[in-house]
């Protein structure tokens, strides 16, 4: 079957009517569209036969004094209703056209997706109720937003209704747009309502955004043949459910300078050329000061005690005490753990009964807690959106930064530690003998690893067991013997492969006792050719920033078996000689 052409007239004045009679051209779904400027004479045949009438002019009425002129009966639209609804993205079937309601409600998706067609918050509004009533073949209609608290209504925009400009601008805190809000539940009426007698029949339906309903569309039909039924009520709940998001999004994007200023003062704070405490310490202020909160601290996950430690505040106080020293209490300690998720927390202070909100933001590295920004903010307000998606973009923000200070720290200590273990291989050629040679390897093996001890042992043959040559602890002698003890278990279970073994977590895998100070292990035995010679094991990786993961990486790993295959090498000099 053959797609039926549209007749349309556009009415208005050059060159908006041309540009727009192009534009519609384009579509390909118009037999005939003429331009008709009402100040000028036109022929009765132009308004013969037509589908549509577009309305360009600045004055509403003269749209329907031409149609009461002529004796002609069609759909009137406006210049934006005739772009969305023939010159968009969206699909749709002509045949619809009358009354217009698939195509509405495709127009309205459109608007959604389409980041504001309008920046006048009321243009938009009234366009999206005129097009409605147009499909609704209403006679007037209203939308009404809550305000902030909830407790007032104000009418947003309004078209044909009998009322004063001032009762427009007064709150209402009755009737019945104020039960639906109340509520939460659409309304039909049908016949004389107390409050308009003029009306025969109405749609009031809440606009819902999440769980709270910041509005009402209204919709009234004064005499006609037939009243407003549930079929125009469900269409009118799927206008009224883009409607309120239109509108919820509007309200975020309304100011945007605030949050577009706050994350801009951040990311200068970050990029400064000062230590990263200084800079997170800054980070912690402009956060408080912009939020006007009492305190922001950034707390950093300790794995050994499994607390939250303060390394970055926006007090001076906490700073004075040193950071550290205080650390985030048991319940939101457990809270951020057990969801890794951000999260608010209200309670109401005991003397002045003023509510104190907990504004808790997680920081993720390798999709692991690492830390958590907590906000604390004295205020009875209930809307905290902005604040809570202040601390979540400056709680990526941070990620990016420690991902890209790791990235850089890892590099330049690649050039330091390859550069350590050429002198190191260089040196240990020129060591006499092997006792002297395992104390300079253990002590290399340290500085290059960033690790606390390293032992050495050499395997007995005869007795077939490892036995210590050489033990090295920055914790001092009594942390080494501790750990030669653990280390001969350690030891016989790398034998069984030829790459480096790591323990991640000595106390979980059974090596040690919680008394025992020792979190990690990498060990590897040294062969040589194919005759197990030792081995050499490093313990705890060192801390030396704040900000720098705990735990061996694989590339600790790669660097470890490098110098042990270069061990190895060495110490076959003297055993070899041994063995003779």
């Amino acid at each position: 079957m053959k797609e039926k052409k549209l007749r349309a007239v556009i009415l208005g004045k050059d060159p908006e009517t041309c540009r727009l009679r192009s534009r519609l051209c384009e579509s390909e779904q118009f037999e005939i569209i003429k331009c008709i400027d009402p100040e000028n004479k036109y022929s009765n045949d132009d308004l013969q036969d037509l589908d549509l009438l577009v309305d360009l002019s600045a004055d509403s009425s003269l749209s329907k004094k031409l149609m009461e002129q002529n004796h002609i009966n069609v759909e009137v639209i406006s210049e934006l209703s005739s772009e969305l609804l023939f010159c968009s993205s969206v699909t749709h079937d002509v045949k619809d056209i009358t009354p217009l309601r698939s195509l509405t409600l495709k127009s309205l998706q459109e608007i959604r997706r389409s980041a504001f067609i309008r920046e006048n918050n009321w243009e938009l509004t009234n366009h999206i109720l005129r097009l409605t009533m147009q499909s609704l073949q209403a006679d007037s209609g209203s939308i009404m937003l809550a305000d902030k608290s909830k407790e007032n209504l104000f009418i947003e925009t309004a078209l044909n209704l009998k009322c004063s400009g001032e009762f427009l601008k007064k709150s209402v805190r009755k009737g019945i747009a104020w039960k639906v809000v109340s509520s939460g539940k659409p309304v039909i009426i049908k016949g004389k309502s107390k409050e308009r007698s003029d009306l025969d029949s109405s749609i009031c339906c809440p606009l819902v955004s999440g769980e709270s309903v910041i509005g009402v569309l209204n919709l009234n039909r004064l005499k006609h043949e037939k009243d407003l039924d549930r079929d125009d009520l469900r269409f009118v709940l799927k206008v009224a459910d883009s409607l309120a998001g239109i509108i919820k999004q509007q309200k975020e994007e309304k100011d945007p300078s605030f949050m577009h200023s706050f994350l801009l003062g951040a990311r200068e704070i970050l990029d400064l050329d000062f230590p990263m405490i200084e800079r997170l310490n800054l980070l912690m202020m402009k956060i408080a000061n912009s939020f006007r909160g009492k305190i922001c601290n950034l707390y950093w996950y300790d794995t050994d005690s499994g607390k939250f430690l303060v390394q970055a505040s926006s007090s001076f106080d906490i700073n004075r005490i040193g950071f550290g020293s205080v650390r985030l209490n048991d319940f939101f300690t457990g809270r951020v753990l057990r969801s890794s998720s951000a999260f608010t927390f209200s309670t109401k202070e005991g003397a002045t009964g003023r509510q104190k909100l907990f504004i808790g933001q997680p920081i993720l590295r390798n999709k692991e807690i690492s830390g958590v920004i907590i906000l604390y903010i004295h205020s009875d307000k209930q809307d905290i959106r902005a604040e809570t998606e202040a601390l979540a973009r400056t709680g990526r923000m941070l990620e990016q930064e420690f991902s890209k200070s790791d990235a850089l720290y890892t590099a330049r200590l690649n050039s330091v530690k390859y550069s350590a273990l050429s002198e190191a291989v260089f040196n240990l050629a020129e060591i006499p003998n092997i006792r002297k040679l395992a104390k300079i390897i253990a002590t290399n093996t340290c500085l290059i690893l960033e690790t606390e001890s390293c032992i050495i042992s050499l395997f007995n043959e005869v007795m077939n067991c490892f036995e210590v040559l050489e033990s090295f602890s920055l914790k001092g002698s009594k942390q080494a013997e501790i750990l030669c003890k653990v280390d001969k278990a350690v030891t016989l279970k790398a034998s069984s492969q030829n790459g480096p073994l790591l323990i991640g977590n000595l106390f979980m895998e059974g090596y040690i006792s919680d008394q025992i100070p020792g979190r990690s292990v990498l060990s590897m035995c040294l062969r040589q050719g194919g005759r197990i010679m030792g081995a050499i094991s490093v313990y705890d990786k060192n801390q030396f920033d704040t900000f720098q993961q705990k735990g061996f990486s694989d590339h600790d790993k790669e660097v470890f078996a490098r110098l042990c295959h270069q061990a190895s090498a060495a110490m076959n000099r003297f055993l070899m000689l041994k063995s003779r």
